[in-house]
């Protein structure tokens, strides 16, 4: 994996894991070419993203039989995003991966960078935007037309046979919300959930990993 003098010239502005990784096939994507030759994970905007105009794409290359592969592995979080939209010199670093044992699912975490203080001086001399600071995400207070828009996902995972075919155990609706909650910060919209049902049951099975019944006789 890549390494630079990022200690000097780059400062870690925040460490999530990437949003979307497991869509697209993009974790056959990362295994595929983590391994490899010259592979790095590096940060670009997405500019023409129709749904976000801040978005940030997690890109990742590698060299396969001499040719440069380059593929995407998912967003950064859609509060992060909005955080950096002003920012325009970014980086990121693979920090931790999780592979689908033992009851986890596929799941990248990494390092993302911002110029240090000490580059912005060095390069534009002082007076230039100050490095970042990352705020931290707090989930909006939950209301009764949240529930009302969640209905749908309850709904659904209330219904043994909806269950039986996502191989899912019946969850709270306690753990529904924090769910949901998860995906807001990622940018799920609140009105959307009844479209994203299986972005919810993974992000279920990403909280509570046993209410996978997969390998089990439950059904």
């Amino acid at each position: 994996m890549q390494t630079s003098d990022w200690d000097k010239n780059w400062k870690v502005f925040a460490e999530e894991k990437v949003v979307g990784v497991s869509f697209e096939g993009r974790d056959i994507k990362f295994l595929r070419l983590c391994d490899q030759s010259g592979f790095k994970i590096y940060l670009e905007k997405d500019l023409a993203n129709e749904y976000d105009s801040n978005a940030i794409k997690v890109m990742s290359s590698a060299m396969i039989n001499g040719k440069v592969v380059v593929e995407q592995l998912g967003f950064l979080s859609r509060h992060t995003a909005l955080q950096l939209k002003d920012e325009q010199d970014l980086d990121a670093r693979p920090s931790l991966v999780y592979l689908p044992a033992y009851g986890n699912h596929f799941g990248l975490y990494i390092r993302v960078l911002v110029r240090s203080h000490r580059y912005r001086n060095k390069t534009y001399g002082k007076g230039v935007r100050p490095v970042p600071k990352k705020i931290e995400w707090e989930p909006p207070p939950w209301t009764k037309e949240d529930d009302k828009n969640l209905e749908p996902i309850y709904d659904d995972l209330g219904d043994k046979d909806f269950r039986k075919a996502n191989y899912i155990k019946k969850p709270s609706k306690k753990l529904i919300k924090q769910a949901v909650q998860r995906l807001l910060y990622e940018g799920l919209i609140l009105n959307e959930p009844f479209y994203e049902v299986d972005r919810v049951i993974e992000k279920l099975l990403e909280i509570k990993p046993d209410l996978d019944t997969t390998y089990s006789d439950e059904y």
